[in-house]
């Protein structure tokens, strides 16, 4: 008795149906997440954009006449704006990139084996964990003029009284060193996962032939990490938190120290 043949055009057809079935039930998982991108996100985006375009607010019933391209030119003259994009541009290459440094140089660390490793990556992953806004309150305090541990220790060295939080030439260093010890901890964890993904054998392989570690950094594990490097800087950049430390303790500083185009 011979078997029945399935003629590819039923297979090919049974294979829709089920990719069909499949993409109808990711989008009923994904329905909520949609939304709420939709909602929260994308159509805020859309209504700012909006809003450039006209002299007031089209929320809530505000009315504002459309001006075009009026507020893009005034936008260039504005000294403020011009501040805010230099101030934007140290805090991204002065915070960002010490974090990824850093965070980078203690997952290589902590990758190896050694003992209290875990309780290490738990400590230093730890500020990334706590409020901002606990985070504002105790560093106000490190940062004190009069009572700060911090303008303490530099007295020790003959270093007078910093006014970390209301002088414009050292409110924005605060800032970074605070977006220093809280995104580190973060970074490190990036680059674990990185680091653990790639398979050991390539290391062995790089032992036989004689190569060092500097050697199997640069040839193995930097062009491995290489996605993971370029995906940092974005976490950096879009970690709306950070903006409640500014706000909650600096935004009394003269002259626009710390302003981004964001805020």
């Amino acid at each position: 008795m011979q078997a029945q043949q399935v003629s590819p055009d039923w297979r090919r057809r049974r294979t829709l149906r089920w990719g069909r079935r499949e993409t109808r039930i990711a989008l009923l998982f994904l329905s909520p997440a949609i939304v709420y991108f939709v909602l929260f996100f994308a159509l805020p985006i859309l209504m700012d954009f909006a809003m450039t375009f006209t002299s007031g607010t089209l929320l809530l019933g505000g009315s504002g006449e459309v001006v075009g391209l009026k507020n893009y030119i005034a936008l260039l003259d504005d000294r403020v704006f011009h501040q805010s994009l230099i101030t934007t541009a140290i805090f991204m290459l002065g915070g960002g990139g010490t974090t990824i440094v850093l965070g980078l140089a203690l997952a290589l660390l902590l990758n190896r084996r050694m003992r209290f490793r875990i309780a290490f990556r738990a400590v230093i992953f730890f500020p990334y964990m706590t409020s901002m806004v606990i985070i504002a309150l105790i560093w106000s305090v490190i940062f004190d003029k009069q009572l700060g541990i911090l303008n303490y220790l530099l007295s020790l060295v003959g270093i007078p009284p910093v006014g970390w939080l209301n002088d414009p030439n050292m409110a924005l260093l605060a800032i970074i060193i605070v977006t220093v010890w809280w995104q580190t901890g973060y970074n490190m964890v990036l680059f674990l996962a990185g680091l653990q993904a790639i398979p050991s054998e390539y290391y062995d392989a790089a032992k036989v032939d004689g190569a060092g570690a500097i050697a199997r950094f640069v040839n193995i594990t930097f062009p491995m990490l290489a996605p993971t490097i370029q995906a940092a800087p974005g976490t950096h950049c879009t970690c709306d938190r950070r903006s409640h430390w500014p706000l909650t303790t600096t935004w009394h500083t003269p002259d626009k120290a710390i302003t981004t185009p964001k805020a």
